[in-house]
């Protein structure tokens, strides 16, 4: 898969990080889906994106257009399958449990169209513990998104030993 291959992302976990990794996207252009456990989460999830787009608007670090376009851009969704079901690139930041983290991927795997990349935003577990399960290891990758993701511009790649350079690429 190419850069320009990507549609659709999808972000399971919106809490502190999800609703900021999905906003990074959807400002850089992409159609998200954002998922998690609950409605209240998901709706407290847009309100947090709403005012951070808001805050970037007033310091006139976008514009309102471009506020409201990205906003536009993520839906949000409590069905994992139907959230992950066209998805080019999932992105999971549940917390931090291997294995949480291994029952997803798992779940993720049977979900999602075989050319879907699995990332996990672990900042403390290696990828090869719960992507190993997989049928996609070579598209499954650690993207370490450092907090607040949508103000501090920086992700640390971490492939495994079966990670494609490919998928390490895009």
């Amino acid at each position: 898969m190419k850069l320009d291959d990507v549609r659709s992302i999808s972000i399971v976990g919106a809490g502190i990080m999800g609703h900021g990794i999905a906003q990074v996207f959807a400002m850089g252009g992409y159609d998200v889906c954002l998922n998690d456990v609950s409605p209240e989460i998901l709706d407290k999830a847009l309100v947090r994106v709403r005012e951070n787009l808001r805050i970037f608007e007033e310091n006139g670090f976008i514009t309102e257009r471009e506020a409201n376009a990205a906003y536009k851009r993520i839906r949000t969704e409590p069905d994992l399958a139907a959230c992950v079901r066209d998805a080019d690139i999932v992105t999971e930041a549940v917390r931090e449990h291997i294995e949480v983290k291994r029952a997803l991927f798992s779940r993720l795997d049977e979900l999602c169209p075989e050319r879907t990349i699995l990332a996990s935003n672990s900042s403390s577990l290696l990828i090869s513990d719960f992507a190993s399960g997989t049928k996609r290891q070579d598209r499954a990758v650690l993207v370490h998104w450092f907090n607040p993701p949508h103000i501090v511009p920086a992700v640390e790649i971490i492939a495994s030993a079966h990670t494609s350079q490919e998928t390490v690429d895009l």
